[in-house]
């Protein structure tokens, strides 16, 4: 068992409950995406950087929405 992988999935999935940094959020987990795509053992990291872009991106979308709506 991999324990800091699996603290590292935590951490990424936890970045989803801290919305006043979701451009920085969005922007670091791609350029970690990018740079660890290579790398096999990254594999269920990238799954959850990938999970957590979404999130934040339909989230941030749907804030906006919201906003504009009224």
């Amino acid at each position: 068992m991999n324990m800091k992988l699996d603290s590292q999935i935590a951490i990424v999935y936890e970045l989803r409950n801290f919305f006043q940094y979701t451009p920085v959020t969005i922007r670091i987990l791609t350029a970690l995406y990018e740079e660890w795509l290579p790398v096999e053992k990254n594999k269920r990291l990238l799954e959850e950087i990938n999970l957590t872009l979404e999130f934040l991106i339909h989230s941030r979308r749907s804030w906006v929405k919201k906003l504009f709506s009224c």
